[in-house]
């Protein structure tokens, strides 16, 4: 739940999947901001960019919240 008048960090992806995993851009560079980021992230998420599921590594991070 995201409290009122918080901003969370934004989180870009090329796609996402209903539990929250993104693909992003192919360099990993989210996935480690996200390693590390223990507060809320959200990412605006567009109805062509949800995807049933992809391939994940071991360093793939989801994030917190998706708005769709």
């Amino acid at each position: 739940m995201l409290k009122i008048g918080y901003v969370p960090k934004h989180d870009h992806g090329v796609a996402f999947t209903p539990d929250n995993y993104r693909v992003g851009y192919g360099a990993g560079f989210f996935d480690r901001v996200l390693s590390k980021y223990s507060k809320d992230t959200i990412s605006l998420v567009l109805p062509p960019q949800l995807i049933d599921n992809f391939s994940r590594n071991q360093w793939d991070m989801p994030v917190k919240n998706m708005l769709t």
